[in-house]
């Protein structure tokens, strides 16, 4: 955590006890965190110190782009995980960060959410991928990479066979085609061992359609442990077609505003029984009512495993919300209704 402790000239020059930055040069890895304020202050030569095993995060940090692109052109390939989320790079960015990454053959971890993508810097992020066949975490959150951002990612992902374990494209309004495409370039080709236990697909228009097209994915995936498909807009529908794709070893669900209803909350949960691990349930605002809230009550009431439950904001009657409160809240560390 060098970069966020130290004054700006130990930032420029890691000018370090010479103790300390032998270890630091002889370590297999290194987790390097720059505090937003301390972006400027990071050189191309201080990067390049280390040499194998660096894990960068660099979040919201003004100028950190710059010379991040610098150690990178010059050869730098020691990144085994990186984080410019939050950082305004743009299309213009993207491209170039992901034509100097290149090199980074062992990069394990990619995140550059929240970074005012357009399908144009999806498919630059895109092009690279194949270049990092050890990927198992990639994030676009936050960038509205849309349908055709959506559809480039997923034929880089399963073209270059990717070990993913967490994806998210949340906010990436990639609606029911984009959904399609990051389906069936999930499913695991015939003897690959699936390998994803998170993805977060918020905030992408998914509808009923999406969850439908996402369904086979889920199902090849049964060791999925957190999934977040809040403000979807699913419905019904979408309930009805995500009740056959949830497995069991599922630990956390957000399915907050999606409309879902009683009728939805009824098809959620024999499935819902079924997941005994399972500690976080989010379902904000979905039109539940009590009827919707009766059928979740013996699925709260049976689990053991049950850490947070979020029912705000659905119209539930005091009645109900009494009984609830009285079977659940001495046991969980999270209520809200």
């Amino acid at each position: 955590h060098i970069y966020g402790r130290a004054p700006a000239r130990v930032c420029a020059h890691l000018a370090v006890c010479k103790r300390f930055a032998s270890c630091l040069l002889r370590a297999e890895s290194v987790e390097l965190r720059v505090a937003s304020a301390n972006g400027a202050d990071v050189t191309a030569a201080s990067l390049q110190r280390f040499s194998a095993g660096v894990s960068l995060t660099a979040k919201c940090c003004h100028g950190v782009l710059t010379p991040v692109l610098a150690a990178l052109e010059e050869g730098w390939s020691a990144l085994t995980s990186l984080d410019l989320s939050d950082n305004s790079m743009g299309d213009e960015g993207a491209s170039a960060l992901s034509r100097a990454l290149l090199r980074n053959t062992n990069l394990t971890a990619l995140s550059l959410g929240e970074n005012a993508l357009s399908p144009c810097g999806a498919a630059s992020v895109a092009a690279a991928l194949p270049s990092f066949p050890r990927l198992a975490k990639l994030s676009l959150a936050g960038n509205r990479i849309l349908a055709p951002g959506a559809t480039g990612l997923a034929k880089a992902i399963s073209a270059s066979s990717l070990p993913l374990t967490s994806l998210s494209f949340s906010g990436g309004s990639i609606g029911p085609a984009g959904a399609a495409e990051v389906g069936a370039a999930l499913i695991p080709k015939p003897g690959a061992h699936p390998t994803l236990t998170k993805l977060d697909l918020s905030a992408c228009e998914l509808r009923a359609a999406g969850v439908q097209a996402l369904v086979p994915a889920l199902q090849a995936h049964p060791n999925l442990r957190v999934l977040s498909l809040s403000r979807n807009e699913m419905e019904f529908g979408g309930a009805t077609a995500l009740a056959g794709a949830l497995g069991t070893c599922l630990e956390e669900l957000n399915l907050n505003f999606n409309d879902l209803g009683p009728s939805g909350a009824a098809a959620l949960a024999p499935c819902l029984h079924l997941a005994q691990g399972l500690t976080q349930l989010k379902l904000f605002g979905n039109c539940l009512g009590s009827a919707g809230a009766k059928e979740l009550l013996p699925v709260v009431r049976a689990s053991t495993s049950l850490t947070s439950l979020y029912l705000s904001l659905n119209n539930i009657d005091g009645r109900i919300k009494s009984e609830m409160s009285g079977t659940v809240r001495p046991r969980l560390k999270t209520f809200h209704i």
